[in-house]
């Protein structure tokens, strides 16, 4: 399963764009789903969801939930080989420029989600003590950038209550950066 490509089923697509369709897709679950792409094996995956902080076995969890499915590498090449859908003497149109910035922004912001995220999860379990637990628990239920930056008000005033407004001040805005 490790060297198998792993690509969303139809079923995880729909999760992704109807949340309320599959309530056992936490926020980590669902970040991990966005990063299967047909592209990435088993073991690259496996480092991925370790780095969101997942549990082990999430892949396993993710083809339980009918969300994702490895394919074997044979069916990876066939896969991500080009299938004409028109006759041969009339070329493919080529990706326009916009739809791949559009690609890279994408996979930008949420490499800055995943960074604010980890920020702030750091910066609750270092300042605020017995709260952190709760307060981890609303930063991962966040599943995008806005709903993070909705927490930060709430993240500085603890901070500040729990050490000084200076430190609140300069973790904050370390955070908001990364976000922008």
């Amino acid at each position: 399963m490790q060297d198998s490509i792993w690509v969303k089923t139809a079923a995880g697509q729909l999760a992704l764009q109807e949340r309320g369709r599959c309530p056992e897709l936490t926020g980590r679950l669902r970040n991990l789903l966005l990063q299967v792409d047909g592209k990435r094996n088993g073991a690259e995956l496996t480092a991925l969801a370790a780095s969101l902080g997942c549990a082990d076995g999430v892949l396993a969890r993710l083809a339980e939930l009918g969300l994702a499915e490895a394919i074997g590498a044979a069916a990876a090449v066939a896969l991500a080989a080009p299938t004409p859908a028109v006759p041969a003497e009339v070329p493919a149109a080529a990706p326009s420029a916009e739809t791949e910035a559009a690609a890279i922004d994408k996979d930008a912001a949420f490499k800055r989600f995943l960074a604010a995220t980890e920020m702030m999860n750091k910066a609750v379990s270092q300042y605020l003590g017995l709260k952190a637990v709760f307060f981890t628990l609303k930063i991962e239920r966040c599943s995008n950038a806005m709903e993070l930056k909705a927490l930060l008000d709430e993240l500085h005033k603890a901070i500040a209550k729990a050490k000084t407004p200076f430190i609140a001040d300069r973790v904050i805005e370390d955070i908001r950066e990364v976000l922008q």
